[in-house]
């Protein structure tokens, strides 16, 4: 089990959402030996804008505070990072076990 929160830097409010999201899968789902679930934080939308440089320590930081592996950016639309989120997360998950 494992879970990519995604969040749109275009979007208000965006952020704290992909964090509540997080934190109620840190409380409700868990691996059977009791921890969370492997988290990856992605920004998506990096076609139209990307992540803001000076939010990059920031997601850094708060990515690590609520128990992500990391985060990510790229662009859904596109297909950028996507295929790399989900290798992330994948080894993550075969590692645990």
């Amino acid at each position: 089990n494992g879970a990519i929160v995604v969040w749109d830097p275009m979007l208000p409010g965006s952020l704290e959402e992909a964090f509540q999201w997080a934190h109620d899968l840190n409380h409700k789902v868990r691996l059977p030996d009791g921890q969370a679930i492997p988290k990856i934080l992605f920004s998506n939308k990096g076609d139209l804008n990307g992540t803001p440089g000076n939010a990059r320590q920031l997601l850094k930081l708060c990515a690590q505070t609520d128990g992500f592996l990391g985060w990510m950016a790229g662009s859904a639309r596109k297909g950028e990072g996507v295929n790399e989120a989900f290798d992330s997360l994948i080894q993550q998950i075969l590692h645990l076990r």
